[in-house]
This record gives structure tokens, sequence and C-alpha cells, in this order.
């Protein structure tokens, strides 16, 4: 077996007196150049899929959130956020942008439930 140097296409050898007399290895040689290609692509299928898959995951959340993406999270409204934080719900600025930590909103939040249980 042969590749071409611009195509990377396999030929088969041609005939020799020796090969003739060995068809097992001739046969062999054959399937190869047959089942290359299918080979090719079921691999190439496999890791674009796996590619795939790893890409749709969802990406990373950011470490610190904006109002608009905690509104979109909690499913609340602007003006609950920002009622929330005055109660003192946990926000850092950057610049004059508050910021906000998703899993301590998500503690103080439940610690507040808890306050309100308690109190009833």
């Amino acid at each position: 077996m042969t590749a071409h140097r611009r195509t990377g296409v396999t030929t088969l050898p041609r005939p020799t007196a020796a090969s003739a007399a060995d068809p097992l290895s001739t046969a062999i040689t054959a399937l190869a150049v047959l089942v290359r290609p299918m080979l090719e692509h079921a691999v190439c299928s496999a890791v674009h899929d796996a590619l795939a898959e790893h890409t749709a995951a969802e990406p990373p959340r950011a470490a610190f959130l904006t109002i608009d993406q905690v509104t979109a999270t909690l499913q609340c409204s602007r003006a609950t956020l920002l009622r929330l934080r005055a109660e003192g719900m946990p926000s850092l600025c950057v610049g004059d942008q508050p910021r906000f930590e998703l899993a301590a909103v998500t503690e103080w939040l439940r610690s507040q439930q808890r306050h309100t249980e308690a109190a009833e």
C-alpha cells in the first residue's frame, strides 16, 4: 500500500509474483484499503459528537452577576431586587454598579425565610 503524496489516497500495490502466490496477504491489504475510510469517518464523527456535547453544556456562571442576571435567575422584578438589596441582600459595587454573588444571595434569602418562619 502506498499513499499519494499530494492527495493522501492509498492505493494497492501492483501484484508481483510473490504477492500473487500469497492471496491472503493481498486480501488483507485490499480490506485495509477499503476499511480505512470507514474507520476515519467513524472516528471523526465520534470526536465531532463529543465536542458538540461538551460545547452544548451550560457555560460556567460568572462569579458576580449584574442586576439583570440576578432578576432573571431569581425570576423577580428589578424593583424587588433593589428592595431586597436595601434590606441587606449582600452585594458588591464595581464602580457604581452593584454585583451579586449567587451563592451569597441564595444563602441570604434562605436565612430571611427562616427568620420569617420563626417570627410566625
